[in-house]
This record gives C-alpha cells, sequence and structure tokens, in this order.
C-alpha cells in the first residue's frame, strides 16, 4: 500500500493518477478483511442529577423514526437539590 500510495502521490498526469487510484482501488478490493456490522454500537450516559434521555428508545442512528437522541434536549435538565 505504500509503494502505491507513493505513486499515486508522485502522479504527474491525469492518465498516471488514474492509473495509480486504479491499482488502489483494486488492492484494497483484494487484499483487506471487511467485517460487516449489522448493529450500532450505542451507549447512552447521562451524569448524575441531569435528566435526560428518558425516552431514548425513540431516537436512534440510522432508521429512527423521530431523529436523534438529542432531539429533546430542550427539555433536558438538571435535578434541583443535592449534590451535583
Amino acid at each position: 500500500m505504500q509503494r502505491l500510495l507513493a505513486n499515486y502521490y508522485a502522479s504527474l498526469t491525469d492518465t498516471a493518477e488514474s492509473q495509480a487510484a486504479r491499482a488502489l482501488s483494486d488492492q484494497v478490493a483484494t487484499e483487506l478483511p471487511i467485517m460487516p456490522i449489522y448493529h450500532d454500537a450505542d451507549h447512552l450516559t447521562v451524569r448524575k442529577g441531569v435528566v435526560a434521555l428518558h425516552d431514548a428508545a425513540g431516537g436512534a442512528g440510522a432508521g429512527a423514526l423521530y431523529g436523534t437522541f438529542t432531539r429533546n434536549a430542550h427539555l433536558w435538565d438538571v435535578e434541583s437539590g443535592g449534590n451535583r
């Protein structure tokens, strides 16, 4: 890959650049492993004393019907009293 990248960066003509890009693409397609990911890893945390994310099921990444987890951030609050 280092050699192929060096050839790409050193290309002086459009034809040479296209050939180098094709060589890089072919190398990636044949040599790099692919690991499909079927689930989003979403880890939500809230600091103690913060009232937020009670309806986390309604917001998520791809396929969410109602936007992201921060869609209702205007409703978040800090608990009153006690240590923060």
